[in-house]
């Protein structure tokens, strides 16, 4: 994962680099910052794919029209980044991060609709001076915001916005026992009342008058009682399965699975064997045991983790 952060307004460029630096544990790999009158966009880098300087973040298109801070991995960039070549493209990286760049920058914000992926992201026009985020349609990249009277701010964690001395610290009741109850919540709202969520499959514009724009790019679809009952065939659900598990496993770096030994996981990894040289795969499993207890050992995953990684 990385980590994204910025704002549109009226404060110093320090206070993203602040930001920055609050969730720096989301990238050790490197930091970025890029700033100008009135907005700076800054980056906490975890390296996956080209792991060259020059895939660095904040990134430009190469007229220095967009700026983009990006967080999230898009398992089709090498047959988008095809069809942008084809239309005259030339690119100087080999990363995702420079392939969804300048899909913005021919599509807008449409540019969604096209992508496989997780993201989030946040991109600056210079010439129209219009900030423009996006989240992925299952929210597995976070993405926080909060309007108030001097600007905008946004960032991959609620503890980066509260660097910010002009946010209010209004707790919301009802979102903190959601927080204590199940270590989540859902929809928009966030623990602090001035900050929000940006919602899956979800965009946002911030116009230069300070107005937003949230809208949704995706729909779930809906479950039809009246359609026939699907007879998937187990060969083409496990094809399927190995087509998206090889989609994502697209890296510069080592990859490796959690694995409890249950069937999603070994499924996972079964396919991810079929994609590369099991050697290659480095498996994990988390576990809390107490050998004078057997009680205490109940859901302990690794007996069965151990089998399956043999």
């Amino acid at each position: 994962m990385c980590g994204i952060a910025g704002f549109t307004g009226s404060w110093a460029p320090s206070l993203a680099s602040a930001m920055g630096g609050a969730i720096s544990h989301r990238g050790p790999d490197g930091s970025g910052l890029w700033s100008e009158d009135g907005v700076a966009l800054g980056h906490r880098r975890l390296s996956i794919i080209d792991l060259s300087d020059a895939a660095a973040q904040p990134m430009h298109t190469p007229d220095g029209r967009y700026v983009m801070t990006y967080n999230g991995e898009i398992y089709n960039y090498r047959d988008l980044r095809s069809g942008l070549e084809q239309s005259g493209i030339v690119f100087r990286t080999g990363s995702d991060t420079e392939v969804l760049l300048h899909m913005f920058a021919r599509d807008g914000l449409a540019c969604v609709g096209k992508l496989n992926g997780i993201f989030a992201f946040a991109i600056w026009d210079r010439e129209t001076h219009t900030l423009s985020m996006a989240r992925d349609h299952l929210g597995v990249k976070p993405l926080y915001y909060a309007a108030l009277s001097r600007g905008f701010l946004f960032a991959s964690e609620l503890k980066a916005l509260t660097l910010c001395p002009d946010l209010p610290r209004d707790l919301d009741p009802a979102t903190v026992g959601d927080h204590l109850g199940y270590l989540w919540t859902a929809g928009e709202h966030t623990m602090l009342k001035g900050v929000k969520k940006l919602r899956p499959g979800c965009t946002l514009t911030v116009s230069p008058d300070g107005k937003i724009l949230r809208e949704s790019y995706y729909r779930t679809p809906q479950f039809d009682p009246a359609a026939p009952p699907s007879n998937t065939d187990p060969c083409a659900l496990r094809g399927q399965i190995d087509g998206i598990v090889a989609d994502q496993m697209v890296a510069d770096v080592e990859v490796g699975a959690l694995l409890s030994g249950g069937v999603d996981s070994s499924a996972i990894v079964a396919a991810m064997c079929r994609a590369t040289d099991p050697a290659n795969i480095t498996t994990f499993c988390a576990a809390v045991t107490k050998p004078d207890s057997g009680t205490d050992n109940f859901g302990d995953d690794q007996t069965h983790a151990r089998i399956v990684a043999r």
